[in-house]
């Protein structure tokens, strides 16, 4: 899962959180309805692409 959402968002920086993760689910990277906003959040928090 946090592959997709990672190259997404370091793609266009601006991107919120909401639209990385329709592009993921539109793209089948993501299942729909399973990534939840926190979760990704969390998890580009972990890895440096947004801030605190």
């Amino acid at each position: 899962m946090p592959g997709a959402p990672i190259a997404k968002k370091q793609e266009v920086p601006e991107r919120s959180i909401e639209r990385v993760i329709a592009i993921a689910e539109r793209m089948k990277e993501l299942e729909p309805g399973k990534a939840r906003r926190s979760t990704v959040h969390r998890v580009l928090q972990r890895r440096g692409v947004v801030a605190s």
